[in-house]
């Protein structure tokens, strides 16, 4: 039904541990050194300092804001300006189009009707502008804060940044400008949330760019893939288009969820301090080394993470077939000093790694089932386990 048109990357996310990065020589096999270094044990070498309050003023900004106020505090008039100052120099001078000109005002009702039509669908654009009955949405106001003629020139001169001074190398330069002071104005209140959590989202396009990317296997299949920042209630610190893979030599000896995380924790460090959060991501991202590095930069870090990546953890821990025999609720475990492994037996077989806590205490939870309920043998890692899911 959608044909892909221009010029895609194929990017195919692999349970076994395939992931995007430049091939190197094949990895070197685990010697007995590496693997003897794993124990039965739930002690870490690290001892981090107590979490300090990450309670701020700053935040009461937010709280008890309009819906408009919090808008303006997030999307500020500088960002209107730089789109009305873009939009008029794409439209007089690129365009020849002398008579065209948008203000402010005409900016904000304009991205107004963009995010209704988020989550109000209709078949067609112009059906905002209907006053059929069949329609049944009732959208007058649509109808009477903008006209569709306007609305659609609107549309085609849109633009945030000056095309003849474009950011070489840079395929997103013509949006980048705004995403860096939409990113400013994100962290402006500092990073206030506990629990952080760096993941990607997908934005559906089907057009001709050098920046979309296919991923097979996923709700969005083509689009554009954001990596995110965000708190555990969805509250977005920073925002990165994926625009492929790093051109430097340093990009090409790491992998992509390295250089990710790498972005995300100087975010963290640059806007508050690091013992003040605690970090979780998904097997994407995990590695061992990942995790042994955010230690050194006193970074809380928990995750999902892959066997084939756990340092010669997975020799010492119970193989899944044998695990999957076991109730639900059974894990396996061991720490090197540095990073602590838990095989864990779910809906389905997860390994975790952590470079700050363990699975003690212990807690146990019911958990239903066909016919009633089930207790667990155990919830691995307390309270923090829920806190991966939610996060």
């Amino acid at each position: 039904m959608f044909e892909p048109a221009g010029e895609i990357e194929v990017e195919e996310e692999i349970d076994s541990g395939d992931e995007l990065k430049v091939p190197l020589s094949p990895p070197k096999k685990k010697s007995r050194k590496d693997v003897s270094k794993w124990k039965k044990s739930v002690s870490l070498d690290k001892s981090f300092p107590p979490s300090r309050s990450n309670v701020t003023e700053n935040i009461l900004v937010l709280d008890g804001s309009t819906p408009n106020q919090t808008w303006e505090t997030i999307f500020s008039i500088s960002m209107l300006n730089h789109i009305v100052l873009h939009t008029n120099l794409y439209a007089q001078r690129d365009k020849n189009s002398p008579n065209f000109s948008v203000s402010g005002g005409d900016v904000r009702k304009f991205l107004g009707i963009i995010l209704l039509s988020g989550y109000q669908s209709l078949p067609q654009e112009q059906h905002y502008w209907s006053t059929q009955p069949d329609l049944g949405v009732g959208l007058l106001p649509v109808y009477n804060t903008m006209s569709r003629n306007r609305y659609f020139a609107m549309k085609k001169f849109i633009h945030f940044a000056d095309n003849q001074n474009l950011k070489e190398g840079d395929k997103m330069s013509t949006i980048s400008p705004l995403y860096q002071m939409l990113n400013n104005n994100l962290v402006q209140l500092g990073i206030f949330h506990e629990l952080l959590s760096v993941d990607e989202s997908m934005v559906p396009y089907f057009g001709r760019h050098s920046a979309k990317i296919f991923i097979r296997g996923k709700p969005i299949r083509f689009g554009y893939k954001i990596w995110g920042l965000c708190g555990n209630d969805g509250y977005p610190y920073h925002l990165k288009i994926y625009q492929g893979k790093e051109p430097t030599a340093t990009a090409q000896q790491e992998t992509l969820g390295k250089i990710v995380m790498n972005t995300m924790v100087g975010i963290i460090t640059e806007n508050s301090d690091a013992l003040n959060h605690e970090l979780y991501f998904d097997n994407f991202f995990s590695s061992y080394e990942l995790m042994c590095e955010l230690a050194e930069k006193d970074v809380r870090a928990t995750g999902t993470i892959r066997e084939n990546r756990t340092g010669g953890a997975k020799q010492k821990l119970i193989g899944s077939k044998e695990l999957q025999k076991k109730d639900q609720g059974y894990f396996d475990y061991c720490t090197d000093g540095k990073v602590f492994v838990a095989k864990w037996h779910y809906n389905s077989i997860v390994t975790t790694a952590s470079n700050w806590e363990t699975h003690s205490p212990l807690h146990k939870v019911n958990r239903r089932v066909k016919g009633g309920k089930k207790r667990l043998h155990s919830h691995i890692l307390s309270i923090h386990t829920i806190k991966v899911w939610v996060v």
